[in-house]
């Protein structure tokens, strides 16, 4: 069997694909699906790697961003996925995300599938496609529906962070590659930005803005002076409420399979550094997870510290966000991959990430909205 792990390219956003193969059969998993490069057409991407009516076994979702989740409604349309994983959000948390939306889409639109899917993917998802399975992914800290007071989740089956999927889903267990391969996924909460931009809200509105009273926020969104002071609000948090994302780490149980780079091509029989062209199997996928601090990575790792040393390939987090980095990142031996738009406006991936990880003897490869740029590694089972 051979699988191929590929970071597919749609600019600013994150679409990212791993294919097992064994003769003619096939089995897709992906991570994210979304792109806010406006002249990119992400469906001309789901197209070019997928066959109509093609089977994905499991779709996981970061978090609900429009870059990571706004090419889910043709993917629905286009595949037939079995499987979709969010990570499971509060209703307040999913009310910011859809203000965040409407801050930054030109035509305020909410009628859209995207707006929709944020307020509620469990009924979206259901309603556009009825054969898949939605599951929602709890917190680290596993927090429970009373805790978040959300009952939206009520009909969706929740799953527990940390623990092997492919064990986990009676959906899923029947895979082939469930003896041989592993999701670890962990839903990670952010508070500090929720707290900022509350009280940006509250300063502004002249009442207290709260998790009790946020949807009464986005109600107002129609009203133009609301809506200016929510515009300001958001520009206090510099344009940044991402409030949790689903981390995800993917690799063989036997850690003796390696990966090879196979795009962009380097000879794997380099005279130089043989090492450097066969890595651990293991892919981490950060989505826009904040890894800055100690105290974030020393969380990180400790939910990790079973598969640290089979992380081969690493998603930089947040498109090389310099406040989502940490240098402990530039450390491991991998492949580093960041997804990033070649215009875009937040400066990704900043020049201080890409110089802390060539300082230390590593190369970054950036995948762009040009085809060319797609980053490809293989791995022999």
């Amino acid at each position: 069997m051979i699988m191929l792990r590929s970071f597919l390219p749609v600019g600013q956003g994150s679409f990212c694909l791993e294919q097992f193969k064994n003769g003619e059969n096939k089995i897709n998993i992906v991570y994210d699906c979304g792109t806010s490069t406006k002249s990119f057409d992400i469906n001309k991407e789901i197209r070019a790697n997928f066959d109509k009516g093609e089977d994905i076994l499991i779709v996981f979702i970061s978090h609900l961003h429009e870059d990571h989740v706004n090419g889910l409604e043709y993917l629905l349309n286009y595949c037939n996925v079995k499987n979709i994983i969010f990570p499971l959000t509060s209703k307040s948390d999913r009310c910011i995300y859809a203000i965040r939306y409407l801050c930054n889409s030109p035509n305020n639109n909410q009628t859209d599938f995207t707006y929709r899917l944020i307020q509620n993917p469990n009924e979206v998802i259901k309603n556009f496609s009825p054969e898949t399975n939605v599951f929602a992914l709890n917190y680290s800290n596993e927090e429970s529906l009373e805790d978040i007071g959300d009952e939206d989740f009520g009909q969706v089956e929740i799953i527990s962070s940390g623990k092997n999927v492919l064990d986990n889903l009676n959906q899923i267990s029947k895979s082939p590659i469930e003896k041989i391969w592993e999701y670890i996924p962990f839903n990670f909460r952010e508070s500090s930005k929720k707290s900022k931009f509350y009280k940006a809200l509250s300063s502004r509105l002249e009442y207290i803005v709260d998790d009790s009273n946020i949807k009464r926020v986005l109600s107002q969104w129609g009203d133009r002076t609301i809506q200016e002071k929510i515009h300001d609000s958001y520009k206090d948090v510099n344009k940044d409420l991402n409030l949790n994302s689903l981390v995800l780490f993917s690799g063989a149980k036997d850690k003796e399979f390696y990966q090879i780079m196979v795009r962009p091509y380097y000879n794997e029989f380099c005279c130089h550094c043989k090492w450097d062209y066969y890595k651990a199997n293991g892919c981490l996928y950060f989505g826009d997870y904040n890894a800055s601090g100690k105290l974030r990575w020393k969380e990180l790792k400790s939910h990790y510290e079973n598969y640290w040393d089979s992380i081969g390939c690493i998603q930089l987090p947040h498109h090389g966000s310099r406040k989502s980095y940490n240098h402990e990142i530039s450390l491991l031996n991998a492949y580093f991959v960041v997804s990033a738009g070649k215009q875009n406006t937040y400066r990704h991936p900043h020049e201080s990430v890409m110089r802390d990880i060539l300082f230390e003897k590593k190369y970054p490869f950036i995948v762009t909205e040009e085809s060319n740029s797609t980053f490809i590694t293989k791995i022999i089972l």
